[in-house]
């Protein structure tokens, strides 16, 4: 049985595969008429950046706490 940490990065690795083929699609099929100055906006998954932070913040190691003096 996989673990939740190697489904999530398997998840994670296919949505990142499935953005980068339309972004391809969606280039292959604008470049050929593009208006020079058109800008193009991203569409950010943030799942991805999320899941970076949450593994970040549980690998960072603790503040110790500060006793307020009595």
């Amino acid at each position: 049985m996989r673990s939740a940490k190697a489904i999530n990065e398997v998840e994670c690795a296919e949505r990142a595969a499935k953005t980068a083929r339309l972004k391809s699609l969606r280039l292959s099929q604008i470049l050929p008429e593009a208006d020079p100055h058109i800008s193009f906006n991203e569409e950010l998954d943030c799942s991805v950046l999320v899941a970076v932070l949450a593994r970040e913040l549980h690998n960072y190691p603790k503040r110790p706490e500060s006793h307020s003096p009595d």
